[in-house]
């Protein structure tokens, strides 16, 4: 069977104070690995809301739409690395990174494995029919985002959602994520 692989990835300006990484990892941590579809639904829906909320504090992102014969291989390709580097996620545990305290982005990962010619394949493909000078903006963010519950879940493989660092206390310097480890992140523009 063939597959398309979806990921948006987006950092948000959050201090520790602020209650978002609060009420993003309380999300994740409270939701089960094992979901209906109605609850997958609701969770999207949930996840929506909070990054809409957020959406002035989205500073950068990378966002991909691929329908290639080894879509199923990047989706795990990404899972595999974003638990390793011990990311919060609806299907894993508590990470084990230590970070420093004071730190201000979280990164929201949403990864989606779409059955090719499926419903949300589909709808993924509208979406995602961008002119390249909006690729990076705000606002594309923000579209590619309030897409999630519109997804039809019977014609999804797989998904997973992840936050990083994992702790509600904790994020990343503006310093870090244009470091060689996030170098692929870009500034959104539109702010």
């Amino acid at each position: 069977m063939a597959y398309t692989f979806f990921y948006v990835q987006v950092a948000i300006e959050a201090s520790p104070y602020d209650g978002l990484r609060r009420q993003l990892h309380d999300l994740f941590v409270n939701s089960a690995p094992e979901q209906s579809l109605a609850d997958k639904r609701m969770f999207y829906k949930r996840l929506v809301t909070l990054l809409g909320e957020a959406r002035g504090r989205f500073r950068f992102g990378d966002w991909d739409l691929l329908r290639k014969a080894n879509a199923n291989e990047e989706f795990d390709s990404w899972c595999a690395e974003l638990e390793q580097a011990g990311a919060t996620s609806t299907q894993s545990a508590e990470p084990q990174k230590d970070l420093s305290p004071g730190l201000q982005h979280v990164v929201v990962t949403v990864l989606i494995l779409a059955v090719r010619g499926g419903s949300s394949d589909d709808t993924l493909g509208d979406r995602c029919d961008l002119q390249d000078p909006d690729y990076f903006t705000v606002d594309t963010f923000a579209r590619l985002i309030d897409t999630l519950p519109m997804l039809t879940f019977a014609s999804i493989k797989a998904d997973a959602v992840y936050l990083q660092p994992g702790q509600s206390d904790e994020g990343w310097t503006t310093g870090e994520l244009r470091s060689a480890d996030w170098d692929y992140l870009k500034p959104l523009t539109g702010l």
